[in-house]
């Protein structure tokens, strides 16, 4: 890759060309971030440390696909209303499938300021033989999506001290007040890998996007890059991730190029500079870049393709928001 000087450069490469994953036994590739934004395919290694975050938009996804998901992640999570959509999500395709045990989906945790769950939702799971614990936090200082992932957080790296805390709890703000002094005091360099994939927050109401962008920079910097976010957009198009500055190969394996449907069509792929001017070099794209400054107030590469074979290398000087098309096969 070329250094973050010199002269801008576009080319315009073949739509599909080979290009190595870099190696784990190569002492040159030590530093690169290895990013692999379809892992939950089936076949591919998953995190132990994961969990699935379902915000209050309608889900939008096959039902084979939700399955896969929730079936991939060990942890799930709703925040507020996001467990009137996933008790309606269910009913529906229960119905549809005479598969009645609803209760085969039920969320580990309902967290937020408690104003969108319905009384009928929150009698389904109160009354559920195996508990479903349901977490008042009262603060308007963080959202619920916030408070949905200090609890991701506390569960995977401290949960003895959460499930103590639970006890004698402070429904105000006692999961952002924990999460903080339990963080501190342990250092962030010792926390657990976790990634959380949540449906909803991209798409719908223009402030709830620009929040959960805001959430994938904040995140990112806060818990040094410990807490993965991957965003599915409302109408299950896109996936949407931070990448971190620095050299990242994106891994995108051979089976997830394409499908019958999409046999022809190189994936979409969209390098966002939301948040500070970050000069960009690639490897692998339709439209590789060089010494490429991109910024909000200026360019901007939307509607790119993944042409390499496995994926695309790319080094970048500040974090980026990178949105990747989501194919009919890509879950199945």
């Amino acid at each position: 890759m070329a250094e973050n000087h010199g002269k801008e450069e576009v080319v315009e490469r073949p739509d599909d060309f080979h290009i190595d994953v870099p190696s784990d036994d190569d002492d040159n590739n030590a530093n690169i971030n290895i990013i692999e934004p379809f892992k939950l395919k089936a076949g591919l290694s998953v995190n132990s440390k994961s969990s699935l975050l379902i915000l209050n938009q309608e889900i939008n996804m096959p039902w084979v696909t939700f399955i896969k998901i929730w079936n991939s992640t060990s942890l799930h999570v709703c925040a507020d209303g996001g467990s009137n959509r996933l008790l309606a999500y269910i009913n529906k395709f229960a119905n549809s499938t005479h598969d009645d045990d609803c209760k085969k989906f039920k969320p580990d945790y309902i967290v937020g300021d408690l104003d969108s769950i319905t009384d009928k939702t929150r009698k389904f799971y109160s009354d559920m033989k195996e508990e479903v614990k349901i977490l008042l936090q009262e603060t308007q200082y963080s959202t619920d999506l916030m408070k949905s992932l200090s609890l991701i957080n506390l569960h995977f790296n401290f949960h003895k001290e959460l499930i103590n805390s639970l006890k004698e709890f402070d429904e105000h703000d006692g999961i952002e007040k924990l999460n903080k002094n339990l963080n501190k005091n342990l250092g962030f360099e010792k926390l657990s890998l976790i990634d959380v994939y949540i449906l909803g927050g991209i798409g719908g109401r223009f402030d709830q996007t620009i929040h959960s962008i805001n959430q994938l920079y904040h995140i990112s910097s806060y818990y040094h890059n410990k807490l993965h976010l991957t965003f599915f957009n409302r109408d299950f198009e896109d996936l949407v991730l931070l990448i971190p500055k620095g050299l990242n190969f994106v891994k995108i394996h051979k089976q997830q190029i394409g499908s019958k449907k999409n046999a022809k069509h190189n994936r979409v792929v969209g390098l966002l500079p939301i948040g500070k001017e970050v000069i960009i070099n690639t490897k692998g794209l339709k439209y590789d870049v060089t010494n490429w400054k991109s910024s909000i107030d200026s360019k901007v590469s939307t509607n790119n393709l993944i042409a390499g074979d496995n994926g695309f290398e790319m080094e970048c000087t500040e974090d980026i928001v990178i949105n990747f098309q989501i194919f009919d096969n890509d879950f199945a």
